[in-house]
């Protein structure tokens, strides 16, 4: 019962906490976060909570905007992960270490994200191999000029040769750097070619990576010089080595299909197919089915979710009949267990089912008054009107299932007792068969039973009934 209840429930109020701390971030209007992250989930394979941890991530790493923005932001990383084989926490750190150093907007996320799977599609690595390794060269691309296509171009075309994603980020940012400060055999061929550090920054700025390695190379070549030997580090003239000479023509091709890549949006094709996949429509499905229970315990208020939650955590003990396992007789004189059974089930059984069946009823507002008066109680708590009775009648009966259950145990039990004493010859003569004091005593323990458990059932009764005939207006 608690397990279900908690498949439910819990969801609705992780959701509820996630926005809460979206709030502590000084968010305007933050409370929007719940339903748009709700909605976000019938089409994501992720969880409204998790899409509202997503937006928290998002704007401490320092996404603004609208609402309608961050969302939309938030729903780019989430099918990011998808086809990615990430997580949303995952996407969301990439995405945004790029956003930020390139100081481009939350409306900017899809040509990013384009760019990532553009590399993954051309190049040898993956979305989180990009992730890990971006922040090695991205700081130094956007310092010198250099837009996020050539950087992922190069990494592509460089891990398709066979090297690492992280080692080619380290060979790139190492070129970038001796680019602009160029010591050595570099300094003294720049020289000779009159460029300053101020011609090399607007090469790279304007001309891009690939084609101003490209050009030196070729100078470097009529002079007789191995261009990639004139860097002062390996990883630098590696980087050129892979992008120029014979590998030119290659690394030029790879830099206009990515570009090609980002224009017709590659990542959007890559989550179509990976949304078709088994497991991401069995999320989704339960994404829905979750977003109508979240749309029914926002109907009925935080109040009663907090009452329906706290009932969820103390279930094991009330399923437990107060203690019932200690009610069964286990002294060798059973009627004095009997004795002590009737007294547990008065002081203890009794008022525990009454308190619970009770205060579920209380959870109503204005359930004191009827016909009427109820329907207009229902709709002042927020039932919007006739219309939402269903909804909150079925949020009701969500609450009372543990009683319901507690009833169909009881009669179940009891229909289990007369299947044995009618079928089973051997029970049916334990049962007969026993002494004059066996059969006295288990005459005695089943008339307190059965006067105790009429009275549970005809005070849940009446409970059950108020409720009943309340959510049905």
């Amino acid at each position: 019962i608690v397990g279900s209840l908690d498949r439910f429930v819990q969801p609705f109020v992780e959701l509820d906490k996630q926005v809460k701390n979206i709030g502590t971030l000084g968010v305007k209007n933050f409370e929007e976060f719940a339903s748009l992250a709700t909605n976000l989930s019938k089409t994501v394979p992720d969880s409204a909570a998790n899409i509202a941890l997503g937006v928290y991530q998002a704007v401490s790493a320092g996404i603004s905007g609208t609402n309608q923005e961050i969302i939309k932001f938030t729903e780019t990383a989430a099918k990011v992960a998808v086809a990615g084989v990430a997580t949303t926490e995952q996407a969301v750190n990439g995405l945004t270490s790029v956003l930020n150093a390139y100081g481009l907007k939350a409306a900017d996320v899809s040509g990013v994200s384009d760019g990532f799977f553009a590399g993954i599609k051309l190049g040898k690595t993956t979305f989180n191999e990009l992730n890990g390794a971006l922040a090695n060269v991205i700081p130094s691309a956007s310092a010198a000029g250099v837009n996020f296509d050539e950087v992922v171009a190069s990494i592509a075309q460089m891990t398709a040769l066979g090297v690492p994603t992280a080692q080619a980020t380290t060979q790139i940012r190492s070129a970038l750097v001796e680019l602009q400060k160029p010591t050595g055999q570099l300094q003294e061929f720049m020289k000779k070619l009159g460029l300053s550090a101020q011609d090399m920054q607007e090469k790279l700025s304007n001309q891009g990576l690939i084609a101003t390695l490209q050009e030196l190379e070729k100078s470097a070549t009529a002079q007789g010089k191995p261009f990639n030997l004139l860097f002062g580090s390996m990883e630098a003239g590696s980087a050129a080595a892979l992008l120029t000479g014979k590998n030119a023509e290659r690394a030029t091709q790879t830099l206009a299909s990515v570009r090609e890549e980002i224009e017709k949006g590659v990542s959007t094709e890559a989550y179509d197919v990976a949304a078709q996949s088994i497991d991401v429509k069995t999320k989704i499905f339960l994404n829905k089915i979750q977003a109508g229970f979240s749309q029914v315990f926002d109907t009925i208020g935080t109040g009663a979710v907090t009452a329906i939650n706290s009932f969820s955590q103390i279930g094991p003990a009330i399923a437990s009949f107060a203690g019932f396992s200690q009610l069964l007789p286990s002294k060798a004189d059973m009627v004095e267990g009997l004795k002590d059974f009737q007294k547990t089930l008065n002081n203890k059984t009794l008022p525990a089912i009454k308190s619970f069946s009770t205060s579920i009823t209380n959870l109503i507002p204005g359930l004191a008054t009827f016909g009427t008066s109820a329907s207009t109680s229902f709709g002042a708590a927020g039932a919007a009107g006739a219309a939402s009775g269903t909804a909150t009648s079925a949020a009701w009966m969500t609450a009372l299932a543990p009683i319901v259950a507690v009833i169909a145990a009881v009669v179940a039990s009891g229909a289990l007792f007369l299947y044995l004493y009618n079928n089973v010859e051997g029970f049916r003569n334990l049962i007969n068969g026993g002494s004059g004091k066996w059969r006295s005593m288990v005459s005695l323990g089943c008339g307190i039973f059965l006067k105790r458990v009429g009275d549970i059932f005809f005070h849940m009764g009446q409970q059950f009934s108020k409720v009943w005939f309340c959510c049905l207006g």
